[in-house]
């Protein structure tokens, strides 16, 4: 039965080409209301430890970092809601991408310290609340790429965002202590500052550029990652 949940549930397979894999490996023959079946009590297996998982991740971590993305389910666009810590991950699907679907996984542990992009749905936690620095690196790197001020200075916050990854990289290798680690982002964030305050001092940016700074104001948070 895990087998088959496995091959169907984790490798995305589907019912008849697990039958037909079960067939040629071990010669046994199912039918498809037996896999229905078989996934069906694994599921009741597993829900209370499902359950554990999901208290734990919303609950119990001292950090959470959420996202979304698409999920086809029986031919329909679905989203797979993720909750994760640094220990364990929840996966939810719903037919939705709203804020609603969203409550359905976090429920009313809004206060919480989280990291999550930009999304929308993501704006009704009132807790400590980081945006993702690869997705921040993304927009900026956009910006980069483009002629004037806003290229220069888009570049230098993409460097910048990017050797806050680094240092995070070598403090989780052991190659630098915690004071260390947090002298550096000190510094990451002081110059940060200056690019953005001197930057928004000097001349307005266009429309697009200066949604991603508004937003970008609170990337330093308690930077937990």
């Amino acid at each position: 039965m895990a087998l088959i949940a496995n091959l169907t549930g984790r490798f995305h397979l589907a019912k008849r080409e697990a039958i037909l894999l079960i067939k040629d490996l071990y010669g046994i023959d199912l039918s498809e209301g037996s896999v229905i079946n078989m996934e069906e009590r694994v599921a009741n297996a597993l829900e209370e430890v499902y359950e554990r998982i999901h208290r734990f991740v919303v609950e119990g971590a001292p950090t959470r970092y959420f996202d979304e993305t698409t999920w086809r389910d029986s031919g329909r666009r679905h989203y797979v809601w993720l909750g994760t810590t640094d220990m364990a991950a929840y996966y939810r699907i719903d037919p939705g991408r709203s804020q609603a679907a969203f409550l359905k996984l976090i429920g009313t542990a809004l206060g919480a310290p989280a990291v999550s992009d930009r999304y929308g749905a993501y704006n009704i936690l009132n807790g400590p609340h980081q945006y993702c620095l690869a997705h921040l690196i993304r927009d900026f790197h956009a910006f980069a790429e483009k002629q004037g001020q806003d290229g220069e200075i888009g570049a230098k916050i993409e460097r910048e965002l990017r050797h806050i990854c680094k240092t995070h990289t070598h403090w989780k290798r052991g190659d630098l202590s915690k004071r260390q680690r947090g002298s550096r982002l000190s510094h990451s964030r002081r110059r940060l500052d200056d690019l953005l305050r001197g930057w928004l001092g000097e001349a307005m940016p266009c429309m697009a550029y200066a949604s991603v700074l508004q937003t970008s104001t609170i990337i330093f948070g308690p930077l937990r990652r």
